[in-house]
């Protein structure tokens, strides 16, 4: 029994992570979801917080409907393609001497790369960067390009796991 009550106190201790969710939400930073995704249950591990309670401060977003097929209008208003979707509401920029591929926006010319299939949007351009398991960025406008810097507008999005690093740095949120 002892065993038992240290085992639910543990799982339910508050994550170091919580005021950084927190950060997040009180920003404006919007995580998109679903319950059966894989890589949304990774990044809820990340954050060592579950769904529900990142549901309940207000960050994260449920996508799917209870019968797993379809999307809630929210979802389908914000124009959610894959998941998870992390949508930013300042600027961000991401350092890195690496050529990311580019794909037009879905379907795009036949001459485009043919990873454009699986990263690509049928809403925005799709810049996929060859760093954190292929980091995918999405914005309706062009990127600032300078040297090794690519910044993009309030708005844009990064779709797929992304690192708690990563996550700070485009929200503008410090780690604890």
């Amino acid at each position: 029994i002892i065993g038992v009550a240290f085992a639910f106190k543990a799982s339910s201790a508050p994550s170091k992570y919580q005021p950084f969710a927190q950060g997040m939400t009180d920003n404006g930073t919007k995580f998109y979801g679903a319950f059966w995704c894989p890589h949304c249950q990774a990044q809820e591990k990340e954050l060592g917080m579950t769904r529900q309670s990142l549901e309940k401060m207000g960050l994260y977003h449920e996508c799917s409907l209870a019968s797993g097929q379809g999307q809630t209008q929210l979802c389908i208003d914000a124009k959610i393609e894959s998941y998870p979707t992390w949508v930013y509401p300042k600027e961000f920029s991401l350092t890195t001497n690496l050529k990311p591929t580019i794909c037009e926006i879905q379907p795009g010319p036949a001459e485009q790369d043919a990873s454009c299939k699986s990263y690509g949007s049928k809403f925005f351009k799709t810049w996929v960067f060859a760093v954190d398991k292929g980091l995918t960025i999405q914005s309706a406008t062009e990127p600032k390009h300078e040297g090794d810097v690519w910044t993009y507008a309030a708005g844009s999005r990064t779709t797929g796991e992304i690192t708690l690093e990563r996550l700070s740095s485009f929200s503008g949120v410090a780690l604890p």
